[in-house]
Formats: structure tokens, sequence, C-alpha cells
């Protein structure tokens, strides 16, 4: 199954990322990007139908990734 992460999504965990790296570290950044992108792409490729239906219209699922 191929995944694709939108603009949307690209911008937005690059922002996460730069906000982590300036508040913590590159260390602790570069893995909290890892671990959101290898979640979203091991669970959709295991559950292409996870989260809630974003855009009927293109089949178009959308998935919060939510960690403590």
């Amino acid at each position: 199954m191929k995944i694709h992460f939108t603009q949307n999504s690209e911008d937005n965990l690059a922002e996460i990322y730069v906000y982590q790296h300036e508040s913590y570290s590159e260390s602790y950044a570069g893995s909290f990007y890892d671990t959101i992108t290898e979640f979203v792409t091991k669970s959709l490729s295991a559950h292409p139908k996870l989260g809630h239906e974003y855009n009927p219209d293109k089949g178009i699922y959308r998935l919060i990734f939510k960690k403590r």
C-alpha cells in the first residue's frame, strides 16, 4: 500500500520538529518525527481505513497521532 503525506501534514511535521529542536534537542525532535511517521506508515499499511473519512469523494482518511 502506498502512503502519501499531504503537503499540509509535511508542513505541520516540520513545524513540530523545529519547535522540539529549539525547545528540547535535535535528537528528541528527530526521534519524535521518526515515531510519528513510523506509526502512520505502519498503522495505515495494516489498516487503510483507520481514522475518519476526511474527503469521501477522494477516499481520503485523516489519522490523528496522540502521544503523552
